[in-house]
């Protein structure tokens, strides 16, 4: 197209000025009876078996004596290792350059002066001496040591009981599906106007 087509819009009608419906709680209706009956349906009786009595045949076991054992060396072929040769590599067409180590120069800045600083040395010749002599341990409160091993007694454990947990049977109320009530006014139809072309020649 010459022309780029308008961006089309979809516009609902207003609703009309109705106040909202109010809404409706509507609970499932209970059993008649305060309790449900009990269904209870036992399985029933397995099939007899076909064979009452169990039979186990271990299979027969035939000693075979095992075959002789002989080591066998794999073969061992004779062969003769080439000459070593060592070849040097090729001279090189035009002489290698010398190798030149060369400093970078320094700045023409005049050397520092040196600075030689003593420490200070104290006022006396010699520190006073300062002695002091640890404190005498206290005495212990117990002169001998007796090490006690505790009395072990043999208990019997406990019977191990397995105790499965009771069921309860209880029966679940029938799933009832409830529509959503219909709206009190009718909703408007769904109306969707295309915006006008703009006038433009063919």
């Amino acid at each position: 197209p010459l022309v780029p087509l308008p961006t089309h819009t979809l516009a609902a009608p207003p609703r009309p000025a109705l106040a909202a419906p109010e809404p409706t709680n509507t609970a499932p209706l209970l059993p008649v009876f305060a309790e449900p009956e009990l269904n209870a349906s036992n399985p029933l009786a397995p099939d007899a078996p076909p064979l009452l009595l169990a039979t186990a045949t271990v299979p027969e076991l035939v000693c075979v004596p095992s075959p002789p054992r002989t080591p066998t060396r794999p073969p061992v072929v004779a062969a003769l290792l080439p000459a070593a040769a060592v070849n040097a590599p090729p001279e090189p067409l035009v002489p290698l350059p010398t190798a030149t180590l060369t400093p970078p120069p320094r700045p023409p800045v005049a050397a520092p002066d040196p600075i030689d600083t003593a420490p200070l040395l104290p006022v006396d010749e010699l520190p006073e001496l300062n002695t002091r002599r640890p404190l005498a341990p206290a005495a212990p409160p117990f002169a001998a040591r007796i090490a006690t091993i505790p009395l072990l007694v043999c208990v019997p454990s406990p019977d191990s009981a397995q105790t499965p947990p009771p069921v309860r049977t209880a029966l679940r109320p029938d799933r009832k599906l409830a529509p959503a009530p219909a709206p009190l006014v009718p909703l408007p139809a769904l109306i969707v106007t295309p915006p006008p072309r703009p006038p433009v020649a063919a």
